[in-house]
């Protein structure tokens, strides 16, 4: 049982939207801020999560990566990709929110499993 079990499906829907959303699909800013006020969130304008992590130069710049990253198997996330120069040119600036980075932005993310090794 998950508390998702006490959602109407208009919230059902509205954690869906969330989910694609910090999977790095492509979500709209409407439907991201429908979702947030469907589950109670009063939020204005200003306060979107962003599509793309602030150390891209912008969304075209993180396509480009997320892209590449899709083609690998593994679990991916733009901070395995970068190096301590621009890590700290980013950090510097104010850009760098890597514990943000590495959990919304992850690319091919592996499902824990939990069970017995025989």
């Amino acid at each position: 049982m998950t508390l998702r079990n006490h959602c109407t499906p208009e919230q059902l829907r509205a954690h869906a939207i969330l989910d694609r959303a910090r999977a790095g699909l492509l979500v709209s800013g409407v439907q991201i801020r429908w979702a947030l006020l469907t589950l109670g969130d009063d939020m204005t304008d200003n306060e979107l999560p962003p599509s793309y992590p602030a150390c891209f130069e912008g969304p075209q710049q993180f396509d480009g990566w997320r892209d590449s990253a899709r083609r690998v198997s593994e679990e991916s996330n733009p901070c395995d990709d970068c190096t301590a120069e621009y890590a700290a040119r980013m950090r510097d600036e104010g850009r760098c929110d890597r514990e943000y980075v590495q959990e919304r932005f992850v690319i091919n993310k592996r499902k824990k499993r939990i069970g017995v090794v025989a």
